[in-house]
């Protein structure tokens, strides 16, 4: 929150409109900018933790990226790459180098690892093969990109039919997933394998 708060912002457009698409000039405020390029990101939901509900951070919406024309303040970009429509008040963050995003070494993580998936990044409703997620796991549990968990689906409850009993009934296998992403609470996950059908809060652990 503290981060997303300190980012710089886009104020508006060179024509006043609403919503900002492909090839638009825009004015940004908030930093010195000395990157050529940007991500443009808006606050997504919040997110918390199963049980607890303790805050875990807010997921940001990729939305495209920004071309530095001019530094200023405001400063002008150029909007580029857009898969949504931008407004004003949303985010530019520096571009991470891709080295850190696409070098990876899979393995498992380490035994007794437990979480769950929070959010679908994809905009869908359902979670398939190489959709993205988060889950409740971050740096602090250890994680790092290349990691491997294995995804189940949740326990249920159903009454025995026979003796009236409530009978939990474990969550069968439903995937695989490897970090790629890591933050401090929580990480970034591609589903490499989808076995059965992958929910929110369906539990991810070491294989």
């Amino acid at each position: 929150e503290g981060q997303w708060k300190g980012a710089p912002y886009i104020m508006a457009d060179e024509d006043n409109q609403v919503v900002y698409v492909d090839r638009d000039r825009i004015y940004a405020r908030g930093a010195i900018f000395d990157q050529p390029r940007y991500q443009v990101f808006r606050a997504g939901e919040e997110l918390r933790e199963p049980g607890s509900g303790r805050y875990l951070g807010t997921a940001g919406v990729y939305l495209g990226e920004a071309i530095l024309d001019k530094d200023g303040d405001p400063a002008t970009f150029t909007l580029t790459r857009t898969i949504g429509p931008v407004r004003a008040g949303d985010r530019l963050f520096e571009l991470e180098p891709e080295n850190e995003l696409y070098n990876f070494d899979p393995h498992p993580v380490p035994p007794d690892t437990e979480g769950f998936i929070l959010a679908n990044l994809n905009d869908a409703t359902q979670i398939t093969q190489y959709s993205s997620v988060i889950i409740n796991l971050g740096s602090q549990e250890g994680l790092e990109p290349g990691h491997v968990l294995a995804i189940y689906g949740q326990d249920r409850q159903i009454q025995d039919p026979v003796s009236g009993q409530t009978v939990t009934v474990p969550g069968e296998r439903a995937g695989l997933l490897m970090v790629y992403k890591t933050h401090d609470l929580v990480s970034y996950g591609l589903v490499m394998q989808a076995e059965r059908f992958i929910r929110l809060r369906d539990r991810v652990t070491t294989p």
